[in-house]
């Protein structure tokens, strides 16, 4: 211990030693003297004492924010990260509804009736998905839960606001089998689609209304995530990673 003070003591009069040359050297008379600036100091201005507290500091942070981390994890288990396993698999479960939503608006893009609305529920989407170059990663249960409820509240939206009613199951647009703008041997896949899934819109009754996201013409249980309106446009669908290659095909003619 008597060590220990020593040496805070010697260093501690070596800087008031280097402070008081500093004042006689910035008040001198000499016209080529300047203030020293920031940019001139670097690490190896730093005695070996100081720059070990700098740094057992930066690693102690670091400690603590992994440390609040994990225990934040414990206590709320759907804020667990995903594994590279955990990750692919909710993923997929959040594309395979985002095919069904690409389903959706290549069969009404170009209908009179329902085009625009199409189109919101595209952008809608855009916004829930994130930007094609960085989209929303799905790391923990509580974001694949919330990014389903958005997905699934946005097209109940939809149905609710052509009053039309939500099949059961839709048929998921896949773009190797039903984009003819790249290959026309899928033409014939495509309208199938378009009319297959009109059809299961027709047929479909109002049971689906008992479990919607929201409660409509009550209080909402859910508010989804889309907060802000977005110019309608056809943008291309986000890719995450290598999970699942998703593009949409419309038919404007």
């Amino acid at each position: 211990m008597t060590r220990v003070l020593g040496e805070d003591q010697y260093l501690l009069k070596k800087k008031i030693d280097e402070y008081e040359l500093y004042k006689k050297w910035y008040k001198s008379s000499n016209k080529n003297t300047n203030m020293l600036t920031f940019h001139k100091y670097n690490l190896y201005n730093l005695t070996m004492n100081e720059y070990n507290d700098i740094f057992n500091s930066l690693k102690d942070a670091v400690y603590q924010f992994n440390k609040e981390v994990k225990e934040i994890e414990h206590k709320n288990v759907d804020l667990k990260q995903f594994d590279k396993d955990g990750e692919d698999k909710a993923t997929k479960e959040v594309y395979d509804l985002v095919s069904e939503i690409d389903t959706l608006v290549v069969t009404y893009y170009a209908d009179k009736d329902y085009g625009e609305h199409a189109k919101e529920l595209r952008a809608k989407m855009d916004l829930i998905l994130g930007d094609a170059d960085n989209p929303h990663k799905i790391t923990n249960e509580r974001i694949k839960k919330e990014m389903i409820d958005d997905l699934n509240s946005i097209i109940d939206d939809f149905f609710m606001e052509t009053k039309q009613n939500r099949p059961k199951s839709i048929t998921k647009y896949n773009p190797t089998t039903h984009n003819y703008k790249t290959n026309s041997d899928n033409k014939l896949n495509f309208d199938k689609l378009v009319e297959e899934t009109k059809k299961a819109v027709k047929e479909a009754d109002e049971s689906w209304k008992t479990k919607t996201v929201k409660n409509y013409g009550g209080s909402e249980t859910k508010t989804h995530v889309v907060k802000e309106e977005k110019k309608v446009e056809e943008p291309q669908l986000p890719k995450v990673g290598n999970q699942q290659e998703v593009e949409t095909t419309v038919d404007k003619a």
